[in-house]
C-alpha cells in the first residue's frame, strides 16, 4: 500500500537544510512519497537553496508575513498548506536515516491515540567533532547527545531496550502527527517566540487532549547541530531558550517558573 505524507520544515535557509531535504527524499520510495513544505517567516532564500527547490516538484515554499520569529507560527503555517492525513515535523538541522519516515508511519497505524517521535542522535561524524572541543565534551557529560539522555530520568533506562518508548513529552526536531490529531489540539502555541519551550506546551495539550506519546527507537533522526561547538552560539541558544521560558510562564505555565 502505498502511503502519503506531507514534511514540513520550519526554517531560517541554515546551509544544512539541504542535507535535510536531501535525506527526506532518501526516504521516498515506490511505496512512500509525499510533499516537502519550506516554512518560514524569513523572505530572502539563498540561492543555492532556490536551486534545490527548482529541482523538485514536490516541494512548497510557504512565507509568512509577520515581524516574529517563529518555530511555532512557521510549523502551523506549513500545516494549513499541508494535505495529507500524516504529518512530519523535521527541523532543518536534521538528517533522517533510511525508512525512518516509513517506520513512523507503521507506529503510528500501529498507536492509534499516539504523537510519534524518530530517536534523535548526533550524527557519528559529529560526536568525533564534539569530543574534541571543551563545550562539546560538556553536553557528552550533561548527556545531551541523543534522546536517551535528554530524557534522563524520566523515563527508566531499560524502556531504551524496547521498539517503541512511552514518553512524558515530545520534541519537536522530528516528530509526527496525524492530521485530527494535530488539529484537535490546536497547532504549536504561536505567542512563543524562536523555539524552545512550545515543545513543553503542545507536549501539555497531547496529554489534556487524551493522546500519548512515543519514541521509536529504530526511526532514527540524526542532529546536525555543529553549530552548538562555538560557545557563542551555545550560550545564544541558552539565552533564548530563557526568553521562550519566560514567555510560557507569562502564558500560565506556571510550573515552569525557576
Amino acid at each position: 500500500m502505498k502511503r502519503f505524507v506531507s514534511v514540513i520544515i520550519p526554517t531560517v535557509w541554515r546551509d544544512s537544510l539541504l542535507d535535510t531535504i536531501s535525506s527526506i527524499t532518501g526516504n521516498f520510495s515506490e511505496n512512500l512519497t509525499g510533499e516537502i513544505i519550506l516554512s518560514s517567516t524569513i523572505h530572502n532564500i539563498p540561492e543555492k537553496i532556490l536551486d534545490k527547490i527548482k529541482e523538485n516538484d514536490w516541494i512548497k515554499v510557504v512565507l509568512t508575513n509577520t515581524e516574529r520569529k517563529s518555530a511555532a507560527i512557521s510549523r502551523n503555517a506549513g500545516f494549513n498548506h499541508s494535505c495529507y492525513d500524516y504529518i512530519l515535523f523535521v527541523d532543518d538541522d536534521m538528517m533522517l536515516s533510511d525508512n525512518c519516515i516509513c517506520r513512523l508511519i507503521e507506529a503510528s497505524e500501529e498507536l492509534k491515540n499516539s504523537v510519534i517521535s524518530a530517536f534523535i542522535d548526533y550524527h557519528p561524524d559529529d560526536y568525533n567533532l564534539f569530543k574534541k572541543k571543551v563545550i562539546g565534551r560538556f553536553i557528552i557529560n550533561k548527556g545531551l547527545i541523543n534522546s536517551i539522555g535528554r530524557y534522563g530520568k524520566e523515563v527508566n533506562p531499560s524502556e531504551w531496550n524496547n521498539r517503541i518508548v512511552k514518553v512524558p513529552s515530545i520534541g519537536s526536531n522530528c516528530v509526527m502527527f496525524k492530521r485530527e490529531i494535530f488539529e484537535r489540539i490546536g497547532g504549536y502555541p504561536e505567542y512563543i517566540s524562536g523555539a524552545g519551550y512550545e515543545d513543553y506546551i503542545i507536549s501539555k495539550k497531547i496529554v489534556e487532549n487524551g493522546y500519548s506519546m512515543h519514541v521509536i527507537r529504530d526511526a532514527i533522526a540524526y542532529h546536525r547541530e555543529s553549530e552548538k561547538l562555538d560557545i557563542d552560539y551555545f550560550l545564544k541558544s541558552c539565552y533564548y531558550n530563557a526568553i521562550t521560558r519566560r514567555e510560557a510562564v507569562l502564558a500560565g505555565y506556571k510550573e515552569l517558573t525557576p
